[in-house]
């Protein structure tokens, strides 16, 4: 009996381990800073640590396997790629596994705006395009992985990039954090089907204001047009938009 006591007294202290971890904990590994976070924004129960290598595993299947060491300009959706002949990547992106989420997010993201410990604004700080490649992001998973998530059972997040602006996140799979980033997320899966040379601005009212306005070429067709095919149409245009499905 006194044997059992001792070993649950040891496992609960373990248990506790992540609740008393600073919020948040910065550390250094490679001269690269992680900022590791058991906020409950980011923690909520379930969370299986380990699931978020298979996250990361799905990733490089993904995304790695086909883009590797190309450089990507990757850029918020929403917001306008800064060179339009480079390859873009518009963000944010996740990859779940089980009960862990790998997000790549833009630093500037305003969805992230009082969710990050230790940030006074997201939006202030950032900017909304950066440069780098898809073997970068892995290897800073990777990193992130064993500086946060196998060290203390927490999810954390690093900014990589030339001007540090893509954020590289792991957290739970049914948290906070990720409901408020699958709210901009469909931005992203409209951009990534969208020719490299057009940007994603969003949605509006026919009429609101410019450059939304958009005479006064109309090109009707059976529905459902898509994105794609307006896009080839107003190939010579700035501007494109695709209205009630037909037009």
């Amino acid at each position: 009996m006194e044997l059992l006591a001792v070993i649950l007294l040891f496992s609960l202290s373990i248990f506790k381990v992540a609740s008393r971890l600073p919020d948040p904990l910065v550390l250094t590994s490679g001269g690269e800073e992680f900022t590791c976070t058991p906020s409950i924004d980011w923690r909520s129960k379930p969370f299986i640590p380990s699931d978020c290598t298979e996250a990361i595993e799905k990733f490089h299947t993904i995304e790695f396997e086909a883009k590797g060491n190309t450089v990507y300009e990757f850029f918020q959706a929403g917001t306008r790629q800064e060179d339009p002949k480079s390859y873009g990547q518009a963000l944010p992106k996740q990859y779940t596994f089980g009960t862990c989420t790998l997000g790549i997010i833009n630093m500037n993201d305003s969805s992230l705006e009082g969710l990050v410990p230790g940030m006074f604004s997201v939006v202030d700080e950032y900017a909304t395009n950066d440069i780098s490649t898809y073997k970068v992001v892995l290897d800073a998973a990777k990193q992130l992985y064993a500086v946060c998530t196998d060290a203390y059972d927490v999810p954390g997040y690093i900014a990589i990039g030339h001007k540090s602006s893509i954020g590289v996140f792991l957290y739970a799979s049914n948290s906070t954090l990720e409901e408020k980033i699958n709210a901009t997320e469909a931005d992203t899966r409209i951009s990534d089907h969208l020719p490299n040379n057009w940007n994603y601005l969003g949605c509006n009212t026919a009429a609101t204001s410019l450059p939304f306005t958009l005479n006064p070429n109309t090109w009707l067709g059976e529905p459902p047009l898509s994105p794609q095919g307006c896009a080839n149409y107003c190939k010579y245009y700035r501007y494109f938009g695709v209205k009630a499905g037909r037009q």
